[in-house]
């Protein structure tokens, strides 16, 4: 979509991805915070999964269309309780629109959560899966899976049983096996396990569908499934069970072969077909081209365009007006001018009745600290009544911190170290749960600006042992680390990254994973103090 010059910004939680060539703005969010907090102003959202499409509505920036992509709350919902699927129903139902990629999982919307959707199917990239790419060199003839074995519903050991029948039987065909996380040690050492390819690349996996004697799924449901759409793509025969998401374009013994789900048995019949008709092969093979060719982005893409732009006029309308709410905040102080636009909006969907956003202090050189604080409070309203709605729009303030808290962070500037220490402690005895790590934190600095490093990391470790998903005590660590002349670091930087600023908690450092790599490079040359 960006190529047909549309701007399309993608957020998560997860790092930027590198398997995949991403042509779009990438916001790694921190663990903990909403989707709805990275979204910019824009004409559509997209949500991808159930649990998201709330936290993107009320953002009221733009419609929201929510794509299903099939998972266990359309195929394996037996095991969901009533109040599961309600939940899910709930969410549903908040989008503007929905999406799904085959006839079956619109079926199953229907039929589980009364939900219309429209179909547009799954596309390939036809510039990567093709007849042209180079067969992947293996000394045998082999068969290709893919899979992660902790996924059950991919029905790795189906396959492997199947596999081992096949070896039982003389069938000298060898197994390699794509999976995208690193197996444990002793499925590695499986002997009768040809290749494990971890995380290989769009290219490697096309090479591998190319090379193979015949690629074999054994997904106990799927929506769409591309890795057997790739492999026809690419003129590999294909094995897969009878799923629902397969049999949107799979036809027996036309362009693929059919197993019937959770059936080793009948996935071995299917291989033995396979290796001994060379015809049918051939008939997978041409047919599974045919096939194919209808689901190329080139085929795809018109059809996405063409309803988000039809869902992009889709009017807002707002559930409150601006009068209804005390506002506390100024354009002007926010830190970026979109995130007041997205304040408001917010402000216009919002059924809380207190929106908090990050207030910005400038407690140490080089270190900010983000609180969360009320920004607008609805007239009139019950504080109690529903909780409050945060958005990570960050606010500038000249202000100081008042109070005792104030004084003990004044002191903690001034030099009044063990003065401080004593009113953090005090406070920390009569904290509530949510404010214990904020002043286990200060006290920690006030033990590092004492010179007491062994002390501080003492206490980092016995509190990470409880807030193990607050960044900021893993970048103290680091700061204590170096302060003592330890190093090996590299492994509590990636943490930071991963986790992002500890936006759940009511205090935290702002870049905290940026502090962290710094204080790592500097801790060779300076030593940081606060």
């Amino acid at each position: 979509m960006t190529l047909l010059g549309y701007q399309i910004t993608i957020a998560s939680w997860f790092p930027r991805p590198e398997w995949f060539p991403l042509n779009a703005t990438y916001i790694q969010l921190p663990a903990g915070s909403s989707l709805g907090d990275a979204i910019p102003k824009c004409d559509l959202i997209v949500a991808t999964y159930y649990t998201h499409i709330y936290d993107c509505i009320r953002t009221g920036i733009a419609p929201v269309v929510y794509f299903e992509q099939g998972d266990f709350h359309l195929f394996d919902n037996n095991r969901m309780s009533t109040d599961d699927l309600h939940y899910v129903r709930k969410q549903i139902s908040f989008a503007d629109a929905v999406y799904t990629v085959s006839e079956q999982t619109a079926k199953s919307l229907k039929q589980h959560y009364s939900c219309e959707a429209k179909v547009i199917h799954n596309g390939l990239d036809s510039s990567r899966f093709n007849v042209e790419v180079p067969k992947y060199e293996w000394p045998n003839p082999y068969m290709l899976m893919m899979g992660d074995v902790n996924t059950t519903f991919k029905g790795v050991s189906d396959i492997w049983e199947a596999y081992q029948m096949l070896r039982l039987n003389h069938h000298r065909v060898d197994l390699i096996w794509i999976t995208p996380t690193e197996p444990a040690e002793e499925i590695r050492n499986i002997p009768w396990i040809s290749k494990i390819v971890v995380n290989p690349s769009q290219s490697e996996i096309a090479s591998l569908y190319r090379g193979a004697l015949f690629f074999v799924s054994g997904s106990h449901y799927e929506s769409f499934s591309l890795p057997v759409m790739e492999a026809m793509m690419c003129g590999c025969p294909v094995i897969t069970t009878n799923n629902l998401g397969v049999l949107e374009y799979a036809k027996h013994r036309e362009n693929a072969l059919l197993a019937e789900i959770k059936d080793p048995g009948s996935l071995f019949d299917q291989m033995v077909d396979l290796i001994n008709d060379i015809q049918l092969r051939e008939q997978l093979v041409k047919n599974g081209l045919e096939t194919s060719s209808a689901f190329t982005w080139e085929v795809i893409i018109p059809k996405i365009e063409a309803y988000y732009s039809t869902l992009a006029e889709h009017e807002l309308e707002a559930i409150n007006t601006l009068d209804d709410w005390d506002i506390f905040v100024t354009q002007d102080s926010f830190e970026h001018m979109d995130d007041f636009f997205r304040f408001i909006s917010r402000l216009l969907q919002s059924q809380r009745d207190e929106v908090q956003l990050p207030v910005i202090y400038e407690v140490f050189e080089n270190h900010r600290i983000g609180r969360w604080e009320t920004a607008a409070r609805r007239k009139g309203s019950d504080k109690d009544r529903l909780p409050v709605d945060r958005a990570l729009y960050f606010v500038r303030t000249s202000n100081k911190i008042e109070g005792t808290y104030g004084e003990a962070i004044y002191g903690l500037q001034t030099g009044l170290y063990e003065q401080s220490f004593r009113i953090f402690s005090e406070l920390l005895d009569e904290a509530s749960e949510d404010m214990r790590p904020t002043y286990i934190r200060w006290l920690i600095l006030c033990l590092l600006e004492q010179e007491k490093d062994h002390e501080a990391l003492q206490l980092i470790g016995k509190t990470l042992q409880v807030y193990s998903d607050h960044a900021d005590f893993y970048y103290l660590y680091i700061v204590a680390s170096t302060l003592l002349g330890r190093g090996d670091l590299d492994d509590i930087v990636g943490i930071t990254k991963i986790l992002g600023d500890a936006v759940h908690y009511p205090e935290f450092f702002i870049g905290t994973a940026l502090l962290a790599e710094k204080q790592v490079k500097a801790s060779l040359q300076t030593i940081t103090t606060f």
